[in-house]
């Protein structure tokens, strides 16, 4: 893991001292190295901090080919390139290091921007080829690594984070229409950042530019379970099934176990967590260290059934108590950090978990990440699967009130008629998101939905999204646009690299092997969703590495609680205090006035109220710490 930046400017030579101010702001991602390329010409330019997680010793970068004709800087890992290697090697190959990031050199010789096919992890790269004089640069199939850029008429500047291109120049301003789309539904559309005139590479995607344009292409999509019920499948043996989803799991957690730096797991209550941490005990054959959240409020807590899973596991389990005032306390880093808006203290509580995984040595962590949707495991999911007998949508509603406000509906709902002319019927989590979304445009200012009055953001995310897509199912359609939206934009990028790079953890992310999604595209979706509870493949795969407690478990969402709750007062009049600030009045999005009037209704309101407005106050929170970045930043540009 990493910090990466380039410059292209084919017709202006670059300033090297921009450069090197944007790499390194990254320094948090990379406190063990700086490397620099410069380009004779001035027309290329490549930063690189690095993060010494493989050949500590030998393995700085940038990295080059034989001749240096091929430059790169690479954040992330590269799994299986000792196997490449050997071939590459084979074929005449010679490398300079033991680093995995030198593979993409060498197979981009062979294989030109194919070598994407050829690469298994999480990354994010950029390459120069001096021959073609082309800038090619990539992101991992489904975002767990960033890379955004901005572009003008001179020049192209590629980076891991937002804040390292105001650093280097760029003008740090809002981007009103993408504010737009996370005020309505949270999420921001694939190719777009918080930021005006700073996008996002999408997941799955590569970009190639030269002197004359700039060109974006997909070069992998998710894998759509094809057979829409277990009666129109050819039979599959379940039992072969079972045996082969354990084997992927086992290889995709093994690959993730190589590093050269002290590795950890996170360890929840769920089984996604232990899942991964019982199956890197077993490959170890020693127990690995775990990291649990707990929280002050019991329906939120998992702590007791982490303690007993690690007991099992004879794991050292480092338990990271937050409370609603940590929570607080923390929000300002955890979005500057993020880059991101959050609807739950969860930010700020994975920002103290990583914050404590590198106080306490570690370098890697293993998480959870992704399984449910690989194993369509969200309660959202299994309401919108359409078989006749669907099983379990009461029951996961019954287990997951802790999501009521957040993905689970409350309240008025902005309207999702669009969607369903659309689609046909609308994603269970879309209807929960419009709820929300109706609460955040209670508190805007008047202009401001004004200028977005005739958008439908459901529509147009829907429609980017699903291009050139034919479903079967409408929980495969869910899926899709939940991982594509929810999963790369807020899961990977906001709670996942945006609260451990800034302590300097590398995730990694087992679930999210492209193997693994690729194999169960074939796996009737009635064998996927069968049974009362989620993940019945999963839970069999897994079955010999988690205890019966886990292995019983339904699904229970990782929610901090809010801070809203009745019983702390400090805490209340901390949220009053802070959204009544010169910070909160001078963000260009929401009302002071009508966030006191909501505060003053909530004074006497049922629990349930409280909990359904909270995402949105911690919205107008989030918004109040981007703004403070934008007001901070060396380019800054406040207006919208």
């Amino acid at each position: 893991m990493c910090g990466v930046f380039a410059v292209f400017s084919p017709r202006r030579a670059i300033d090297q001292n921009h450069v090197i101010a944007g790499t390194q702001a990254l320094r948090h991602r990379g406190p063990d190295g700086e490397g620099f390329y410069f380009h004779p010409r001035g027309h290329i330019a490549l930063g690189h901090r690095r993060l010494a997680i493989i050949d500590p010793g030998n393995g700085q970068q940038p990295v080059t080919n034989e001749d240096g004709s091929i430059v790169a800087v690479v954040n992330g890992e590269f799994y299986d390139h000792e196997s490449q290697r050997r071939d590459l090697q084979d074929r005449g190959h010679y490398f300079r290091t033991g680093s995995d990031s030198e593979a993409v050199v060498h197979l981009y010789e062979e294989h030109g921007v194919e070598c994407l096919q050829y690469l298994q992890g999480e990354f994010a790269f950029v390459l120069w080829d001096d021959n073609r004089q082309r800038l090619f640069a990539a992101r991992d199939r489904f975002g767990v690594k960033p890379l955004v850029y901005s572009q003008d008429a001179s020049r192209l500047s590629l980076a891991s984070e937002a804040k390292a291109l105001f650093a280097a120049g760029v003008t740090a301003e809002w981007d009103a229409e993408s504010f737009f789309f996370a005020s309505t539904l949270q999420y921001l559309p694939t190719n777009r950042t918080l930021f005006r005139n700073v996008s996002a590479l999408p997941p799955s995607h590569f970009l190639t530019a030269t002197a004359d344009a700039m060109r974006i292409q997909r070069y992998w999509e998710l894998p759509v379970a094809n057979q829409p019920s277990i009666d129109s499948a050819a039979p599959v043996d379940l039992k072969d099934i079972i045996e082969q989803c354990r084997q992927y799991l086992v290889d995709a957690v093994k690959c993730r176990l190589r590093s050269d730096v002290p590795i950890c797991a996170h360890l929840s209550g769920g089984i996604d967590s232990s899942s991964v941490a019982g199956i890197a005990s077993a490959i170890l054959s020693r127990p690995i260290d775990t990291f649990n959240i707990g929280f002050d409020a019991d329906i939120y807590d998992e702590s007791n059934i982490a303690v007993a899973s690690s007991l099992e596991l004879k794991s050292k389990l480092h338990s990271v108590n937050v409370n609603s005032e940590d929570v607080l306390r923390s929000i300002p880093a955890a979005v500057a950090a993020s880059e991101g808006l959050a609807i739950n203290g969860h930010l700020s509580a994975k920002y103290l978990l990583h914050q404590a995984m590198r106080e306490r040595g570690f370098g890697v962590t293993l998480t959870g990440e992704g399984a449910d949707e690989v194993f369509f495991g969200y309660a959202h999911l299994r309401m919108d699967w359409n078989h006749s007998e669907e099983p379990g949508a009461s029951t996961a509603v019954v287990g997951n009130q802790t999501s009521i406000g957040m993905m689970l509906p409350h309240g008025h709902s902005l309207s999702l008629a669009g969607v369903h002319r659309r689609l046909g019927f609308v994603p269970a989590w879309m209807k929960a998101k419009a709820t929300l979304g109706w609460k955040i445009h209670q508190l805007l200012h008047p202009d401001v939905l004004k200028t977005f009055r005739n958008r439908d953001a459901f529509c147009e995310v829907t429609d980017q999204v699903l291009t050139n897509t034919a479903f079967t199912a409408n929980v495969v359609t869910s899926r899709k646009l939940w991982t594509r939206l929810a999963m790369s934009g807020y899961i990977l990028r906001t709670l996942g690299d945006g609260t451990e790079m800034p302590h300097s953890i590398e995730g990694r992310v087992p679930f999210l092997d492209h193997r693994l999604w690729e194999f169960l595209r074939n796996v009737s979706l009635g064998q996927q969703l069968s049974g009362q509870l989620e993940k019945a493949i999963l839970r069999a795969a897994v079955k010999p590495f988690v205890t019966a407690k886990v292995h019983q478990r339904p699904k229970h969402p990782l929610d901090a609680p809010p801070v809203l709750m009745r019983d702390s007062a400090s805490t209340d009049g901390y949220v009053r205090d802070y959204l009544h600030s010169d910070a909160m009045k001078s963000q260009p999005f929401f009302c002071v006035r009508k966030i006191d009037q909501i505060l003053n209704q909530l004074q006497t309101a049922p629990d349930i109220e409280r909990q359904a407005w909270d995402p949105a106050l911690m919205m107008a929170m989030s918004v109040t710490e981007i703004n403070r970045l934008i007001s901070q930043s060396p380019t800054a540009n406040c207006s919208t």
